[in-house]
């Protein structure tokens, strides 16, 4: 449900800034506001609280942001409110970056490893997912040691697990599958 209304939010947040040729600005305004709520936790938590009044978290996000930002994000901002999405509000951030990330020619790919990546490691799968998409790529790396060894890459909507973990599970599913007849 988090992606879908990530997904439906930022690509409506995108198309805006694209019509009105303001990616650069749009880029930089939503870089401004996932810092201040990531500086400030204490907003997103007030603006989570049921008890806290829709009027009062208007008046907090338009104190915080107006004149600040572009009115078609102040106005995402509000609607996200209105609609009882502020859960949702980073990662409809996250998506919008994505797309004009996108609209540039560049993706990101969401590296999960059991291990630090070298930076020889880097490189070679930046150039063979590049290669590959035929897009510029950034990687996001962090470590999950559950994983046992290898990783998983998300890009997009795509998920390729090359984890052991992963693996393990493949065979479990391929050996309950099995039908042993007398």
């Amino acid at each position: 449900m988090d992606e879908l209304i990530g997904k439906r939010y930022g690509t409506a947040l995108f198309e805006v800034a694209l019509e009105n040729n303001g990616l650069n600005e749009m880029e930089e305004d939503i870089q401004m506001v996932l810092r201040l709520m990531k500086e400030n936790p204490q907003l997103v938590e007030v603006l989570l609280l049921p008890n806290v009044l829709l009027t009062e978290k208007k008046s907090l996000l338009t104190e915080a942001f107006s004149g600040k930002i572009n009115q078609n994000l102040m106005g995402l901002l509000l609607l996200t409110l209105d609609k009882s999405r502020q859960s949702h509000l980073q990662k409809i951030l996250e998506y919008a970056l994505a797309a004009i990330s996108e609209e540039r020619g560049i993706l990101t790919a969401y590296i999960t490893s059991a291990a630090e990546l070298t930076m020889e490691e880097k490189a070679q799968l930046k150039a063979q997912l590049s290669q590959q998409t035929g897009k510029q790529i950034e990687l996001d790396c962090k470590i999950d040691r559950s994983l046992i060894g290898g990783m998983i890459i998300r890009i997009k909507d795509q998920i390729l697990d090359h984890t052991i973990k992963g693996e393990l599970h493949n065979i479990a599913k391929e050996l309950y599958a099995v039908k042993i007849s007398d």
